[in-house]
């Protein structure tokens, strides 16, 4: 989208052609001196008008559609983030205004992260993306973002996801279903063992030739003569028994939080939450790998819900390898700090040399917030204005035929 605001850049392509038509390239642009000179006495053709057309305000997801040249930004970031000597957790900003490119390019840095196997591995990272405008109307947007980063590194191996699921609220509802339809397979086939050994009563001994030489000795000394219906019966007892603590105890606490976020604070949880996210996020990535969640439009969320987001990102994933890469204007983030801490900030004065107000030209409230991201945010990559010349050659796509 050609933003209005971006005068410079239409000012350069509308140099090419006539004051009247900024679309006109040179060879249209026709003095009206040459043209009185030139005596055709036929009448002049009429000018059809320019084939125009028009861009959706949504994000690119390949690179062929990059007209903004974001290559080299995207190789830079993918590679700072896929080297295993970057420490972790790490928080990243790319900041930049509204409109230009900032998902786009988060897009394109997720693509190379997926695409090969990490640095650091055999297999490629793991990411996941929260849109968090689209989660503004939740009643905490904080917890909002960590259902969504429990529920990604719930998609573990099979093995965690059979011995240790997590609460069914943190699941989708697809995934709920299929929970219950495996748990009750697993009874049927459970049960239908069960029904066999009742039927045949199959001693110890023979179910150990079935299954081999050592599996047959150590029933022998373990259970003698004992029919399989009692080891059928324990086992059906012991999976029944560690399904049900699975589902009582892991993630629970992210439960809560997620549905209570000031209860889980207030009664001190906040750091079981921490340890079953890491638990949950260490099983869903691979060795080597990272876990990655992408972050967009923050800024456009209701104070002080970008805040709050940003702290629980500080709070609940400091530790293991997580990498939140921002994608916000900055400082818009820094006024939502600022008004939520509107008291602190207007009685804010920040230690000498780290801000002049007066050469700055700034207030205390946007020092308050500006300072208060340095302490969340790691790494800000300010994006900058694209060059005139993708422009020019961005707008004439626009016209070309």
């Amino acid at each position: 989208m050609l933003s209005v605001s971006n005068r410079e850049s239409a000012e350069g392509v509308a140099k090419q052609g006539s004051s009247t038509n900024p679309f006109a390239f040179e060879s249209e642009a026709i003095p009206p001196a040459s043209r009185a000179s030139a005596a055709p006495a036929s009448p002049e053709p009429e000018e059809s008008p320019p084939d125009l057309r028009m861009l959706a305000d949504t994000a690119i997801h390949r690179d062929g559609e990059d007209r903004l040249r974001f290559t080299a930004y995207a190789n830079a970031l993918a590679a700072l983030i896929d080297n295993p000597a970057t420490g972790t957790p790490l928080t990243l900003a790319i900041n930049a205004p509204w409109g230009s490119g900032k998902s786009s390019l988060g897009h394109m840095v997720r693509s190379r992260l997926e695409g090969k196997a990490a640095a650091g591995g055999d297999q490629p990272h793991v990411t996941t993306w929260f849109d968090a405008w689209m989660h503004d109307d939740a009643e905490h947007l904080a917890s909002a973002f960590a259902a969504h980063v429990a529920h990604a590194a719930a998609q573990r191996s099979f093995f965690y996801r059979v011995t240790l699921p997590i609460p069914p609220d943190l699941r989708a509802p697809s995934e709920r279903r299929k929970r219950r339809v495996a748990v009750v397979l697993t009874i049927v086939a459970l049960a239908l063992v069960a029904s066999a050994a009742i039927v045949w009563q199959v001693p110890a001994q023979a179910l150990g030739r079935l299954l081999g030489p050592s599996i047959q000795a150590f029933l022998s000394q373990s259970f003698g003569g004992l029919p399989v219906l009692g080891i059928t019966v324990f086992l059906v007892i012991a999976t029944a028994l560690g399904l049900l603590r699975g589902i009582a105890e892991i993630a629970k606490t992210v439960r809560d939080f997620v549905q209570d976020p000031e209860g889980a604070a207030a009664t001190g949880s906040m750091p079981q939450v921490r340890e079953e996210l890491a638990a949950l996020i260490h099983q869903a990535t691979p060795r080597g790998s990272r876990f990655v969640i992408f972050v967009d439009d923050l800024e456009r969320c209701r104070p002080p819900g970008a805040v709050d987001l940003l702290e629980v990102v500080n709070q609940l994933l400091p530790r293991g390898d997580v990498v939140t890469v921002i994608m916000a204007d900055m400082p818009a983030v820094g006024a939502s700090a600022a008004i939520k801490y509107e008291k602190l900030a207007s009685q804010y004065r920040p230690n000498s040399g780290v801000v002049d107000f007066e050469q700055d030209g700034i207030d205390q409230a946007r020092a308050y917030g500006r300072l208060y991201l340095q302490k969340i945010v790691q790494l800000q990559f300010d994006l900058p204005v694209p060059a005139l010349g993708p422009m020019r050659e961005f707008v004439a796509s626009l016209v070309e035929p």
